[in-house]
């Protein structure tokens, strides 16, 4: 038994497979030889963190194929055969998955016209080594039938009920091999064709990568780039658009987006990742989308706001709260200037008393 399980080392790598996998593995193993065999199995493998019973049937095939592998046996049972052929193909599956580099992300409900936009402009990209995945939300409109027009473009795809925006978001995430998500929603399309080559010859080498995010019938840059290297201070108003935004998968596993809120947890993570975790970013000079004005959080800038400054009450403490708040209270153009001022104390000296002396004009 002991030399049995030292043959789990690699059991991590299993993370991958998806429950549809599992469901066609039961189909498999389904006599009662087989099944008894596996109950002996799991009390060996009780040890192992399996704790979904999918994960559990998938270990139970990989521990057949290294068994087999390890000890040369001939074992002529027609159910180990089947167990043996089915476990090879899902392992080169599995490396051929590992090659992807960058999962596109669709979240959609009820919105089938804007779905078919973004799965076409996903369908033209010209980079191949990418997955595709949508999440509808059990959308009653035509979605479904979107979805299998195209399905020789979508690696994954689920139509059920969700608790939102963000749980929605987090079911992609689950279900990602690349080693990059980005999140393109229904209704929002790529730039052009080729972003995807582009982007990946721009390096993905850091844990945030941000590309230019246009609105959608214009060439209007949305939430342009800031002057100087992003902080708090940016964030605390601004925002990064994730429709731009290349992030890697695992960072998105360890900060999954927070489903109590509806529109901001987007701009959470990016506050937790950014600031608190100082992960690695880069900006690019590459247009990556065109945005769909007609989302939830574009028709919604007072929720917005009172949805950051719940993240930001619970993130940071009141007294680095009121500094940044009357710092942005006093922020105006000439604010922008400082840096340049600061380096030439006569022009700024000259500016502050002509500002005095229009105020004061003003006044009168």
């Amino acid at each position: 038994m002991e030399d049995m399980c030292a043959i789990f080392v690699d059991i991590d790598t299993l993370d991958v497979f998806t429950i549809d996998v599992a469901t066609q593995l039961r189909a498999s193993v389904n006599d009662k030889a087989t099944l008894a065999l596996f109950s002996g199995f799991m009390r060996v493998g009780s040890t192992i963190d399996t704790t979904s019973h999918d994960k559990q049937i998938v270990f139970f095939l990989h521990f057949l194929f290294i068994f087999r592998q390890k000890y040369k046996k001939d074992l002529k049972s027609p159910t180990f055969s089947v167990c043996y052929l089915f476990i090879l193909k899902k392992l080169r599956t599995f490396g051929a998955k590992r090659e992807m580099s960058i999962t596109i992300i669709t979240i959609n409900y009820n919105n089938s016209t804007g779905l078919r936009r973004t799965v076409e402009s996903v369908a033209g990209q010209t980079a191949s080594d990418i997955e595709y995945i949508v999440i509808d939300g059990g959308s009653d409109d035509d979605s479904r039938e979107v979805i299998r027009a195209y399905a020789d473009h979508i690696h994954y795809w689920t139509s059920e009920k969700d608790r939102g925006i963000y749980h929605a978001m987090n079911k992609g995430v689950s279900q990602a091999h690349g080693d990059y998500c980005f999140f393109l929603n229904s209704g929002d399309v790529f730039y052009d064709s080729t972003v995807l080559d582009r982007v990946s010859k721009s390096g993905l080498d850091k844990d945030i990568i941000i590309g230019k995010v246009v609105i959608d019938g214009s060439e209007e840059l949305m939430s342009p780039p800031p002057s100087r290297e992003i902080s708090l201070y940016h964030l605390y108003s601004g925002a990064i658009p994730h429709q731009g935004s290349f992030i890697r998968t695992n960072l998105l596993r360890q900060h999954p987006y927070d489903e109590n809120l509806r529109i901001a947890s987007d701009w959470k993570f990016f506050v937790q990742t950014i600031v608190i975790e100082n992960c690695s970013l880069k900006y690019i000079e590459e247009f990556v989308a065109r945005y769909d004005t007609n989302g939830i959080s574009s028709a919604n800038p007072k929720l917005m706001r009172k949805e950051k400054e719940r993240v930001l009450a619970e993130l940071f403490p009141p007294r680095l709260l009121a500094d940044y708040q009357y710092m942005k209270s006093s922020e105006c153009l000439t604010q922008q200037l400082t840096p340049e001022l600061r380096q030439n104390y006569g022009i700024d000296k000259i500016m502050y008393r002509i500002g005095l002396l229009l105020l004061k004009l003003r006044r009168k």
